[in-house]
């Protein structure tokens, strides 16, 4: 767990991992900055980022999601509606 964008950066470029679950709003390397830089640095991890916001009214992160063509989720997560999206995003019935 990375409690920031710059944290994530870090512990990707450490380890493997199946998911990214990313909020949008963090503190100085947002959600939108972070992709931007799996975009550019690490392609490969772009195709497993999952959103979470409780943003979806502001027209900038509806763009921004629009645009990316990321599942997300809007908070308060529905925990059902989480497992769901992670079984999507990870092609197979991992998480039971």
């Amino acid at each position: 767990m990375a409690t920031s964008g710059r944290e994530a950066v870090t512990l990707l470029a450490r380890g493997e991992y199946a998911l990214i679950l990313s909020d949008i709003r963090m503190p100085a390397f947002d959600g939108k900055q972070l992709f931007a830089f799996l975009d550019e640095h690490m392609p490969g991890l772009r195709d497993r980022v999952v959103f979470l916001t409780g943003d979806t009214a502001s027209p900038d992160t509806l763009a921004f999601l629009n645009q990316v063509k990321r599942p997300y989720l809007s908070k308060p997560l529905d925990i059902p509606m989480l497992l769901k999206v992670i079984r999507e995003a990870l092609g197979s019935d991992l998480v039971k």
